[in-house]
């Protein structure tokens, strides 16, 4: 459909933990932010001080699941589980790191690197570039997008983009950082569109990223992306440095799957290899003295190794089915208010476990019972854990605020921890109508039963597909309260990814877009319906398509917008009804016969008395150009649009 073309190599990272080790001096390692890195961890030891959760022990600290958080930065643990004072830290960095930026080291060039921040830069010649976070990550995933941004004569450098991970300081700890990744953009203007991604487990650390430019008179235009992930419910590990010889694997998840490399809990380092095959929900490898490592969506419905005496398995950082039992628990107090009793009844046995179950750290106290199928205890701050055997009849608290409780790693329907779903994930509940690439389509978003999650159900009215997912409670105490990225809707043997969604102010919008092919494809809707008054468009064949005027919303406020293709230009005007003021400019549309057909994107407007709107993306709808949908950008985040043509 399109004749721009996006060269887009997706190859997954996920590094877990982030144990340092030297990295030799050079002209792009991770030296050049070892001094900002250091002042900024010394500066968040004070921002966090009165917001009551600096103290606690050191050594390694489970952030999530089968992620650990550096040794260095346990005493942080507590400040990084707990969302709202994750937030509250960030939020007075912000200041901390201007403060440090002007007192001695913005000379280097270092950049404000946050999270769910989107970025564009050029890097001249030979020079350097490099961005830095004001505060360390605090989400078991974040990806990390690098692209080598279209347009341009002289946008033909090579250039060499180098991530370092930074803890605070510790023991072991190399003060030089860690080199996590690199990647280096060949000259020239082929590759003009092309876009990386990796995504990375590296709680408890700084990042930095630095553009190192390789080519004497050439430029490289860059676009960066920062944002955290959700939807990884288990991460995998096939240890074959446990074990004598070597054997095959095949492994399928329900949800897909991507592997990784890095460290795990259980101390095993995995690597990619060239054998290695990974075709959406299945994967077939070998090991023979190493490790390979896979990040799971859904569940696990086969894990089979040809020679099971020759690796181990660890699913979360436990033994796979070592112990045979059918489910697991956990009471977990960490993040509750006071104290609780608990009492678990089984249809069998129950067992106490004492160390790593199911990504938490558990332990026995004296005042624990286990007889048969029923274990009583007590938690206030810690966690306690079971192996269950048979079907779980009942799990019962006294002080149900008090404690999350887990069942084989998923918060358990009946914890009152995630049970009242938060109000910002209620404004996204009701039915809409609208447009999915400009087919008809309708969403319907409800609570769950439990009012633990969100379930959605997509139907594209046009082709009769129906298609559903849930979102967690937890997006809300993680995320942005009006984003969702990277839903993926199943149903009838098929699927569709959807990149984003975003919540207009005020609820009543949603706009976003979809996947298919690694290209983005805009959808829009509306409680109130989204329809065009002219009736159906037409199939997008050209640039000179967009040419129209359009009536719509930009974040809930009434907005019109006026495109115009001038010869190998788009002139953009965009009227804020709401707040009359008004916002012009252009992008080239024709560039060497690589041209954008129903996607812009990174368009900066100006109004007359200087102030600036940024477009993040905007999408013609293919199937009818009648509709447009897409994103602005203010202060790093996106922000819903949608329009109708009206003439």
């Amino acid at each position: 459909m399109s004749n721009k073309t996006h060269k887009i190599c997706t190859a997954l990272a996920i590094l877990f933990g982030a144990t340092v080790s030297s990295v030799a001096v050079a002209a792009n390692n991770c030296t050049t932010g070892a001094k900002a890195a250091a002042q900024i961890w010394n500066e968040y030891g004070e921002v966090i001080k009165p917001l009551g959760c600096a103290a606690g022990a050191a050594g390694a600290s489970v952030l999530s699941g089968g992620v650990a958080l550096p040794a260095s930065a346990a005493t942080f643990a507590t400040c990084m589980r707990r969302a709202n004072t994750a937030d509250k830290a960030t939020k007075g960095m912000i200041k901390a790191w201007n403060d440090l930026n002007k007192n001695g080291w913005g000379t280097i060039g270092n950049r404000d690197l946050r999270m769910g921040g989107s970025y564009e830069g050029a890097v001249p010649s030979v020079a350097t570039r490099m961005w830095i976070m004001s505060a360390p990550v605090t989400d078991p995933f974040v990806r990390l997008r690098v692209k080598k941004r279209d347009g341009g004569w002289n946008n033909a450098a090579s250039t060499r983009v180098t991530v370092c991970a930074f803890p605070p300081e510790g023991p072991g700890v190399d003060e030089s950082g860690e080199k996590i990744w690199s990647y280096e953009f060949d000259s020239g203007k082929d590759n003009q569109g092309k876009e990386i991604e990796r995504v990375f487990a590296v709680p408890g650390t700084l990042l930095t990223v630095a553009f190192k430019g390789k080519s004497a008179a050439k430029n490289f235009k860059y676009g960066l992306d920062l944002e955290r992930v959700g939807h990884v419910d288990h991460d995998v590990v096939i240890a074959g440095e446990a074990k004598p010889g070597a054997t095959n694997y095949e492994l399928e998840a329900s949800g897909g799957l991507v592997q990784v490399q890095g460290n795990f809990l259980n101390g095993y380092k995995a690597t990619i290899d060239d054998g290695d095959r990974v075709r959406s929900h299945k994967a077939w490898g070998r090991v023979g003295g190493g490790n390979d490592a896979y990040a799971v969506a859904g569940d696990i419905e086969r894990l089979e190794l040809e020679d099971e005496s020759a690796a181990e398995v660890f699913v979360d950082g436990e033994p796979w089915n070592e112990s045979g039992a059918d489910h697991s628990v956990v009471i977990d107090g960490g993040g509750g208010d006071g104290a609780t009793e608990y009492r678990i009844v089984a249809g069998d046995r129950i067992e106490q476990v004492d160390g790593q179950l199911a990504g938490h750290t558990v332990s026995v106290q004296d005042h624990d019972r286990v007889r048969g199928d029923t274990a009583e205890g007590r938690v206030a701050g810690g966690a306690d854990g079971f192996r269950v055997y048979g079907d779980i009849d009942s799990i019962e608290l006294t002080e149900p605020s008090a404690a999350a409780v887990y069942v084989d790693g998923a918060l358990h329907e009946s914890s009152s921890a995630e049970k009242s779903l938060p109000e910002a994930a209620q404004q996204w509940v009701g039915t809409y109508r609208g447009r999915a690439d400009g087919r008809r389509a309708r969403l319907v978003v409800e609570s769950n039963r439990n009012e633990t999650a969100l379930e959605m159900k997509f139907e594209d009215l046009d082709r009769g597909t129906e298609l559903t997912t849930r979102i967690p409670g937890s997006h809300w105490t993680s995320g942005p309260d009006h984003v969702l990225d990277n839903l993926v809707f199943t149903g009838d043997d098929n699927k569709k990814r959807f990149g984003q969604l975003i919540l207009h102010n005020g609820g009543e919008h949603i706009a976003g877009y979809s996947l298919w092919k690694d290209n983005r494809f805009g959808v829009a809707f509306s409680r109130d319906g989204f329809e065009a008054a002219a009736g159906s468009g037409e199939r997008v064949s050209s640039v000179e398509d967009w040419s129209g005027r359009y009536r719509g919303f930009g974040d809930g406020r009434r907005v019109e917008l006026i495109l115009d293709v001038v010869g190998d230009s788009l002139a953009i005007t965009w009227r804020g009804l709401d707040r009359d003021v008004e916002f012009t400019g252009e992008i080239v549309m024709l560039d060497e016969g690589n041209a954008p057909d129903h996607v812009i994107e990174s368009v900066e407007l100006t109004s007359p008395d200087g102030s600036s709107k940024q477009i993040g993306h905007l999408y013609l709808h293919t199937w009818d150009d009648h509709y447009i949908s897409g994103n602005t950008v203010w202060k790093g985040k996106p922000y819903g649009v949608q329009f109708v043509r009206v003439e």
